[in-house]
């Protein structure tokens, strides 16, 4: 397992000091509220999401700050006009529970964006595939917030490029 996670951490970390324009966004799931940090070219996506299950939260009356959630995207882009891109490649959603469980989730990742040429902003739709056989659950959770957050398959959002 350890051999895994530290290929696709090296990986990442890589493909973060490609020369690209970098950007902060905000994003909203079915369960989680999104922070997210990344670099982005014309052809390649690559971002940090930070997730807190809020809506999650709410409903189930845990702690929200309980369960966070960390995922990676590495989207390869083309695009259809001069607006919209679509994106597709591997995403790794990582969910922790402090002291009680740790939950890792393969899948891969399809987002459609409206980037236009000139502007700065960018709002996307991202879909995943993500399956539960892939899973690797270290402890026992005391919720199940923490495993619904990480395998959300859809958030809309909104980034800002610098």
């Amino acid at each position: 397992m350890k051999k895994p996670v530290a290929v696709v951490l090296v990986s990442v970390f890589l493909l973060f000091c490609l020369p690209a324009a970098p950007y902060v966004g905000i994003s909203q799931g079915p369960l989680s509220t999104s922070v997210e940090v990344g670099f982005l070219t014309r052809s390649l996506d690559q971002n940090l999401v930070v997730s807190l299950p809020l809506l999650g939260a709410l409903d189930s009356g845990d702690d929200w700050y309980r369960y966070p959630g960390l995922s990676m995207n590495i989207l390869y882009k083309g695009r259809l006009g001069s607006v919209v891109a679509v994106g597709v490649g591997p995403t790794l959603r990582m969910g922790w529970e402090y002291g009680e469980a740790i939950s890792f989730q393969p899948g891969f990742a399809l987002q459609l964006s409206l980037e236009a040429a000139g502007m700065m902003d960018i709002l996307f739709c991202e879909l995943a595939y993500i399956p539960k056989g892939w899973k690797l659950l270290q402890g026992t959770p005391s919720s199940a917030l923490m495993e619904k957050s990480t395998g959300q398959f859809i958030r809309f959002g909104y980034r800002h490029a610098f």
